[in-house]
């Protein structure tokens, strides 16, 4: 009869159940685990961006330039005219006055010297050319310059027709210079002579 009731009997089966953990301790430890998991990923990106990013290189030091050719001046005087200027029209008979700038780009000083002043057709000094005065220029220093003004009287008997103003530099050649090639200058436009 025994035996019959155990065979009867179901056994049921040994079950263990697992322990609770609170909800709060789950909680401080992702807080706590957390940081780390943050600092490990930001580390990541900064590598990332410090991959990403290409490096600048350093800017390279200019040459110094080199030094141009020494100017030397002449051992002589050399006068130049630079600019002559004057009217844009004149009468027969009337006052005009015109001015230049002449300089000494020598290494000697020119003390004095003759200049001539004349109204020319084409750029060409010589007999045809109409001659208004001379004067002296005195005391024109090495390296320097001089603007002069002169006031002169139209010929009378000069033709209605357009003139350049010229000016001739050491004309006496009182000045010794190697270049003369620049002693002589013109003005830019011409003085038209009409009848007044």
């Amino acid at each position: 009869v025994l035996e019959e009731e155990q065979e009867g009997e179901q056994v049921e089966p040994i079950t263990q159940e697992a322990p609770t953990i609170p909800i709060e301790d789950i909680e401080e430890d992702a807080s706590e685990t957390s940081p780390a998991q943050d600092t490990t990923s930001e580390n990541g990106g900064e590598a990332e961006a410090a991959e990403s990013v290409p490096s600048i290189p350093e800017p390279k030091s200019r040459p110094e330039p080199e030094p141009g050719p020494p100017v030397f001046l002449s051992p002589y005087a050399d006068i130049g005219v630079k600019d002559v200027t004057g009217p844009e029209s004149g009468c027969p008979g009337a006052e005009f006055t015109l001015s230049v700038v002449i300089e000494n780009s020598g290494g000697y000083d020119a003390d004095a010297f003759q200049v001539r002043y004349y109204l020319t057709e084409d750029k060409i000094i010589d007999g045809k050319d109409t001659f208004l005065g001379e004067r002296t220029v005195k005391n024109l220093l090495s390296g320097t310059e001089q603007i002069i003004t002169e006031t002169f009287v139209i010929p009378k008997s000069i033709g209605q027709k357009s003139y350049y103003l010229a000016m001739v530099a050491n004309t006496d050649n009182s000045v010794f210079e190697e270049n003369k090639e620049n002693n002589t200058g013109y003005s830019i436009f011409r003085m038209k002579i009409r009848d007044c």
